[in-house]
């Protein structure tokens, strides 16, 4: 009985975790103006439009397992009080922690871990965090590396760069 209470009390913890990662995304992205302005001061040669995009899409990711567990976390807890099999069709992403295939740990163990994961995924949840997401994504390096600083090997020095990144080509011939 006492181990059924100790799970019911990470599992709950694992929901209201989400519940407030989901809440501060909502933030994040009705500041996303924000970032946006950050990332064009450093690379001026952007589009605002794929920043945005880039923004988002950073945004959203930090958001991603917060929401699976939002969608499946009724199921999956209603399943294990009933002392069934989980319903990996169900609840994929919460049968994975489950089974050991997310942490190496299964069942209370890798609940457990997922808890510790999503509080520091609440933790990381700010506008820098996404400005740093974003910039990978388009692949233009570090927030604070100014666009002079891309080699011929970097993403955006090749003709593959991301929509609205200026190749060392195109520079080379405008400066011409």
């Amino acid at each position: 009985m006492e181990a059924l209470q100790g799970l019911a009390m990470i599992i709950e913890e694992i929901e209201k975790t989400s519940q407030q990662i989901l809440a501060e995304g909502v933030d994040v992205l009705a500041d996303q103006d924000e970032a946006v302005d950050v990332i064009l001061e450093m690379h001026e040669h952007l589009e605002s439009d794929n920043v945005l995009f880039r923004v988002r899409e950073a945004t959203l990711e930090l958001l991603t397992d917060a929401q699976k567990i939002q969608d499946e976390v009724e199921a999956f807890a209603k399943g294990l009080a009933r002392g069934e099999t989980i319903n990996v069709a169900a609840c994929p992403f919460l049968a994975e922690v489950w089974y050991g295939d997310m942490y190496d740990e299964s069942q209370a163990s890798g609940l457990a871990l997922l808890k510790t994961d999503l509080e520091a995924q609440l933790d990381q949840l700010t506008i820098d965090t996404v400005v740093e997401g974003a910039v990978k994504l388009l692949g233009v390096g570090e927030p604070l590396d100014p666009p002079a600083a891309e080699t011929a090997t970097s993403p955006a020095a090749t003709s593959e760069a991301p929509g609205g990144v200026q190749t060392v080509f195109e520079t080379a011939v405008a400066d011409d």
